[in-house]
């Protein structure tokens, strides 16, 4: 099980132009394939790509993530996940901030701190060739004050930890990895750890998902948990990028304020089992 991570996210990041808005590395037709461990047993693959059209947010030009749950085609849909390239670092953006989340500037022992909690320390920096033959910058960082393994930001690929590179990635059991960085149909960056770009994983836990319900799925404002004999002790919202979004205690629970789009419930229930759930938001 890995301990990374969006972050089911934390992240695979496009070098962006400042001045057009355009990607001259990572553009729209880049695609990252990563692999979300969401609970034992439990991995869900996706893939990400930025979107052709930045936005612009408070003065800065961002490219939205775009996110697709098929292996071959499928619908790509919006993450509202912001993203900027300036000053040789990543950062993340909204309606109100605007922070660094890699930095390729840093040193060996340097600390990176940022909002969302996950605290690094630089442990060595190399270079590795891409599967094109270009060299790539590579910087070596752990978890500050953790021994686990090792996350590696890439110069044009970013993080090894895949998209939503977050607070999880230090605290949580869920974690993330980034597969394989395809152009259009060429293989661009193959991760040494997997030999596959789709990996499909099912469940070891001991209750089967179907003993468990939750409704309405499409939901609007609310959305229950039917446990049936079982006791929750813990329930966690997930996005896509694996980012914990809010957790409760309960069976009933408010997501008016989530924007539209995928999530995933983890609940816990007795004895530290744990049962994955998806549902929509609309």
């Amino acid at each position: 099980m890995h301990k990374l991570l969006i972050c089911l996210l934390l992240m695979s990041i496009a070098t962006f132009t400042d001045m057009k808005g355009q990607v001259p590395f990572q553009d729209s037709s880049y695609t990252w394939t990563e692999a979300g461990f969401i609970a034992p047993g439990d991995v869900i693959t996706m893939k990400y790509k930025f979107d052709a059209e930045p936005i612009f947010i408070n003065g800065l030009f961002y490219f939205d993530i775009l996110y697709n749950d098929q292996q071959n085609g499928g619908q790509w849909n919006h993450t509202s996940i912001y993203l900027r390239y300036a000053d040789n670092r990543i950062y993340h953006g909204n309606n109100t901030e605007d922070f660094a989340i890699i930095d390729y500037n840093l040193q060996p022992n340097d600390l990176f701190y940022n909002p969302f909690g996950a605290n690094y320390v630089v442990t060595a920096i190399d270079s590795i060739t891409l599967e094109n033959g270009e060299r790539r910058k590579r910087i070596e960082v752990h978890c500050d004050g953790w021994d686990n393994t090792p996350i590696y930001w890439i110069e044009g690929i970013g993080s090894t930890a895949g998209l939503g590179l977050s607070n999880i990635t230090c605290y949580s059991d869920i974690g993330g990895a980034l597969l394989c960085v395809h152009k259009n149909d060429t293989l661009v960056y193959q991760n040494p750890e997997y030999n596959s770009c789709w990996i499909t994983i099912v469940s070891s836990n001991e209750i089967r998902k179907d003993n468990l319900d939750i409704f309405p799925n499409p939901a609007f404002t609310e959305i229950s948990i039917n446990a049936k004999d079982h006791l929750i002790q813990k329930v966690s919202v997930i996005d896509l990028l694996g980012n914990i979004v809010f957790i409760e205690k309960k069976s009933k629970l408010d997501i008016s304020f989530l924007p539209p789009g995928y999530y995933f419930l983890q609940i816990e229930l007795e004895n530290h089992q744990v049962v994955m759930k998806r549902f929509v938001k609309h």
